[in-house]
């Protein structure tokens, strides 16, 4: 994992993921080598996305990886997947690293040599099958 390749690097990691119980071993693992802080934030969910981004993120952050994706619904006959099934997959793929990136923007100008690092879907690389 990322996350944890970093810690053992040297930086002091902060981590947001929907699942509480991955987030916790993370932390435990984490610790062995260093500093890693955990935030169960449904990225989804705005008023959950922007307490995180407002109240609980690092003031200074050096390197921010955007690893958001998914297709959840995209699967099965290319006719009856809905615009709104599209208009989630284009929101999690690309509006949410978007509004992260602009949110932390201030927090990665006070960093030492701000990076940002986009990870999207596997299904770019892998797209499911239509038919």
């Amino acid at each position: 994992m990322i996350a944890l390749s970093m810690v053992k690097k040297g930086f002091i990691v902060t981590v947001i993921a929907r699942d509480v119980d991955k987030l916790r071993n993370l932390e435990g693992e984490a610790s062995k080598f260093g500093q890693l802080t955990g935030f169960s934030v449904d990225v989804n969910n705005d008023d959950e996305l922007d307490f995180f981004l407002l109240k609980q993120c690092p003031e200074s952050i050096d390197v921010l990886i955007n690893c958001i994706g998914g297709i959840y619904n995209l699967f099965g006959d290319f006719e009856s997947i809905s615009i709104d099934q599209w208009r989630e997959a284009f929101n999690i793929n690309m509006f949410l690293p978007v509004k992260i990136i602009q949110a932390l923007l201030p927090n990665l100008r006070k960093g030492t040599e701000p990076l940002v690092v986009n990870i999207s879907s596997l299904a770019g690389e892998r797209p499911g099958k239509f038919n």
